[in-house]
């Protein structure tokens, strides 16, 4: 092994060991890199899980956003006869399982 690997690996590589006391390890206290990546890493891993349970909110919400209905809507209208439709029971806008009989405000003629 040689010896600036070692001193890598040691935490005593070039201008990392000169303000070290010899009797502190490493592990005493976090590098200001560390302390940084910290500071960075946190609030950015909290804002994914925000976003991320934002969207699974969102997905859930989408038959209430459009007013879905499992019945016919105004004038014989359903989704068996809207263009976003796709059988057997799907929908290009409405999430989740539909019925071929249901309607929504999105509703577009084929």
């Amino acid at each position: 092994m040689s010896s600036l690997y070692a001193e890598k690996r040691s935490g005593r590589g070039v201008g990392h060991g000169a303000s070290k006391s010899p009797g502190m390890e490493a592990s005493d206290k976090p590098t200001r890199r560390e302390a940084l990546k910290r500071i960075v890493i946190l609030p950015a891993l909290a804002g994914s899980f925000a976003l991320g349970a934002a969207a699974v909110a969102q997905a859930s919400d989408n038959k209430k956003q459009f007013h879905y209905q499992d019945k016919p809507g105004p004038g014989g209208k359903n989704c068996a006869r809207c263009r976003s439709f796709r059988a057997p029971s799907g929908c290009t806008i409405v999430t989740g399982k539909i019925s071929p009989d249901g309607f929504c405000i999105a509703w577009a003629k084929r």
